[in-house]
C-alpha cells in the first residue's frame, strides 16, 4: 500500500536560521532560488526547552504554537519571526496541548495541566480562559464545530467537551478508558475523534449522539485525525505504525508505514491535497496520497521529536520539533496558483505616450516574486494577442504600434517551490486610435530649403537669361525618396507671377524636377525672382511640407 521514494532524504538542506526576509509587498520580476521537495528550514523557538507541540494557523497566515513546557504560547509569521505570549492563568505551566482557530478571530487552546480551555483574540492578543467542570480532565485536542462552538477531548476525563464563545461548557461521557486525544469536524456535520486507549474512531453529533468504530489493528493507538481532500477522515496510529482512513459511513482502511516504530503523531491536509504527518519515533515527516502511497522525508539533525503539523499559506508543510525546540518548514513543491481577482490595468489615458500599470492579481501559496509580460491584441479576443518583445516590467508605455488595438498583461508568480504553471491575465484594455496627422508647416526660403532634417530642396537656374533663348530650370532633391510636383515661375518685385515656366513638373526617379523653357518676348527686361513651389505627393503630405524656393534672375534682350 505504500511506495518508498528512491531518495527519502532532503536533496538539499536550505539552512538553519531564525528568520528569513519578509515577503516583498511590492512587485518584482526577480526569480527565486527554487529548492527541492522535502528541503527543510528551521527556526528556533524564542525560549529554550519550551517543547513546542500543537500548531495552528490564523486567518492572516501566522502560526500559533503551544509551548508545552511553559506558561506561554508562541506566535510566528510565515517567515519564522516568533514572539511569545504569556498565558495569564496563574499556573506555572499551562501545558498547552492543541490549538484551533474559531470564529471572531479567536485562537482556542487546550491547557492540559491547568485543566482549561481558553482563547486568544488574534488581533488584540487578549486572553480569556474557562475552567473545565471535570477536575484533572487533561484536555487535549480541540476543533471548531459546525454549530459555531468549539469541541475538545478530555484524555483523562474520558469525555468530549463543547464550549461556546461565551464559555458555557457541556460534557459528553465516553466509555471508560477511551482516552480521546484529537477531534475534527467531519464532512457529514458531526465531530470525529480518536480514542487512543479505546482503539477506535468516534463520531459525535452536535446533539451528543456517539458512535464508535473499532480499528482492525489491536492496540493501534489512534492519535490525531483530520479531513482529507477526498472527504474522508484520516488518522494516525502511533503504536500500530499505520495511517488510517475512515469514510463517513465507517469503512476503515489502514496503510502500514515504511519505517518501523515511526510513531506517527499529528496529521494535516496539505496544500497539495495529500496528507502530511509527523513521525516522532523516526525523526521524519511523512506524506500519504489518497491512494495510500507513502513518502517519508528525514529531518536534519537527530531526535527532533516532530510533533504538531499544519499546512501554511505558502503551500508548504510546517511542523514543531518538540525535542530540539524548533519550528520547521518543509517544502512541498506547491507553486502559486491564481485565485479570484485577475490583474487589473490602470492608466490616466489610453493615448499613445501614456503609461499603463498592472497589478499582480491574487495568488495562493504566497508568491515571493512576479514576472510580467505585456501583450498586444489586434482584436478584442484572446486568440489575437501576442507577446510584445521586451515588455516585461510592471509598467508599459503605449506606442503608435498599439493605437487602435488592445493591451493586456500576463503575470506568472513564483515562490520557493518554483513558478506557477499558468499565467494570470488581465482584461483587455482598448487603446485610442492615432489622431489624424496634420501636414507640416510650409517652409519658405532662398535657393535651398530644408524639408526635414537631412533632406533639402534646391532651386537651380541661370542668373542671366536672354529673351527668346532656351534655358534649363530645375529643382533638385537631396533624397530620391522625395516625390511630388514642382511649379516654377518668374515673379516681379510686387510678388506677382508674370511668367510660368512649369505648371506642375513631377520629380523624377533621380530626385529632380526640370524644365527647359524659352522666355517669351512679351516679358520686359529687368530684375525678377525665379520661384519654385514644391508640393508633396498625397501619401507624403504628412511627412514633407510645401516648400517655396527663390533666387534672383535677370532678364535681358
Amino acid at each position: 500500500m505504500y511506495k518508498l521514494p528512491q531518495k527519502n532524504l532532503p536533496r538539499k538542506l536550505i539552512g538553519i536560521t531564525a528568520t528569513i526576509g519578509v515577503l516583498a509587498a511590492g512587485l518584482t520580476s526577480a526569480s527565486p532560488v527554487v529548492a527541492a521537495v522535502g528541503d527543510v528550514t528551521t527556526f528556533p523557538a524564542p525560549m529554550g526547552n519550551s517543547q513546542p507541540s500543537g500548531i495552528a494557523l490564523d486567518a492572516s497566515g501566522n502560526f500559533w504554537i503551544g509551548l508545552t513546557a511553559l506558561d506561554q504560547i508562541a506566535k510566528s509569521t510565515p517567515t519564522g519571526n516568533m514572539v511569545t505570549i504569556a498565558i495569564p492563568n496563574g499556573s506555572a505551566i499551562a501545558g498547552t496541548s492543541s490549538l484551533a482557530l474559531g470564529t471572531s478571530n479567536r485562537m482556542w487552546l487546550t491547557e492540559k495541566t491547568a485543566n482549561r480551555v481558553s482563547y486568544f483574540d488574534t488581533l488584540a492578543n487578549t486572553y480569556t480562559g474557562f475552567d473545565i467542570p471535570t477536575a484533572n480532565s487533561e484536555p487535549m485536542g480541540i476543533a471548531a464545530g459546525p454549530d459555531g462552538a468549539m469541541w475538545f477531548t478530555q484524555f483523562a476525563g474520558d469525555k468530549i467537551g463543547r464550549v461556546t464563545n461565551a464559555g458555557s461548557i457541556t460534557e459528553f461521557t465516553l466509555a471508560a478508558d477511551a482516552e480521546p486525544t484529537s477531534i475534527v469536524a467531519g464532512p457529514d456535520g458531526a465531530m470525529w475523534f480518536t480514542a487512543q486507549k479505546g482503539n477506535s474512531i468516534g463520531r459525535i453529533t452536535t446533539s451528543g449522539v456517539i458512535t464508535n468504530y473499532a480499528l482492525p489493528t489491536a492496540n493501534s493507538g489512534p492519535t490525531d485525525i483530520t479531513v482529507g481532500a477526498d472527504a474522508n477522515l484520516w488518522f494516525t496510529e502511533s503504536t500500530g505504525n499505520r495511517i488510517g482512513r475512515i469514510t463517513p459511513k465507517g469503512l476503515i482502511a489502514e496503510f502500514a508505514l515504511p519505517t518501523a516504530n515511526a510513531n506517527a503523531n499529528q496529521i494535516t491536509l496539505g496544500a497539495d491535497a495529500n496528507l502530511w504527518f509527523t513521525e516522532t519515533g523516526a525523526n521524519r515527516i511523512g506524506q500519504i496520497t489518497a491512494a495510500g502511497i507513502i513518502t517519508e522525508y528525514a529531518l536534519p539533525g537527530a531526535n527532533n521529536g516532530p510533533s504538531g503539523i499544519v499546512a501554511g499559506l505558502d503551500g508548504n508543510t510546517w511542523y514543531t520539533a518538540k525535542t530540539t525546540n524548533l519550528l520547521g518548514r518543509l517544502l512541498t513543491g506547491v507553486t502559486p496558483v491564481a485565485t479570484t481577482g485577475a490583474p487589473t490595468l490602470t492608466a490616466a489615458s489610453t493615448k499613445t505616450g501614456s503609461t499603463v500599470t498592472t497589478t499582480a492579481g491574487n495568488w495562493a501559496s504566497l508568491p515571493t516574486s512576479y514576472a510580467y509580460q505585456w501583450q498586444r491584441c489586434s482584436a478584442n479576443t484572446d486568440a489575437s494577442c501576442a507577446n510584445i518583445v521586451g515588455a516585461t516590467t510592471q509598467g508599459f508605455v503605449i506606442s503608435d504600434a498599439d493605437a487602435g488595438k488592445f493591451l493586456r498583461s500576463t503575470i506568472t508568480a513564483a515562490n520557493l517551490n518554483g513558478a506557477s504553471s499558468t499565467a494570470s491575465q488581465s482584461a483587455r484594455l482598448a487603446v485610442d486610435g492615432l489622431p489624424p496627422k496634420l501636414p507640416p508647416t510650409p517652409v519658405v526660403g532662398a535657393q535651398a530649403v530644408q524639408l526635414v532634417p537631412g533632406v533639402t530642396a534646391t532651386l537651380k537656374g541661370a542668373k542671366n537669361v536672354k529673351i527668346g533663348k532656351r534655358k534649363l530650370f530645375r529643382v533638385v532633391m537631396s533624397d530620391r525618396a522625395v516625390k511630388g510636383k514642382v511649379r516654377m515661375s518668374i515673379v516681379n518685385s510686387a510678388g506677382i507671377e508674370v511668367y510660368v515656366i512649369a505648371k506642375g513638373k513631377w520629380i523624377n526617379k533621380t530626385g529632380k524636377a526640370k524644365k527647359v523653357k524659352k522666355i517669351k518676348r512679351s516679358l520686359a527686361p529687368g530684375n525678377y525672382t525665379l520661384k519654385a513651389v514644391y508640393t508633396p505627393r498625397s501619401n507624403l503630405g504628412t511627412i514633407y511640407p510645401i516648400a517655396t524656393m527663390t533666387k534672383p534672375i535677370r532678364i535681358k534682350r
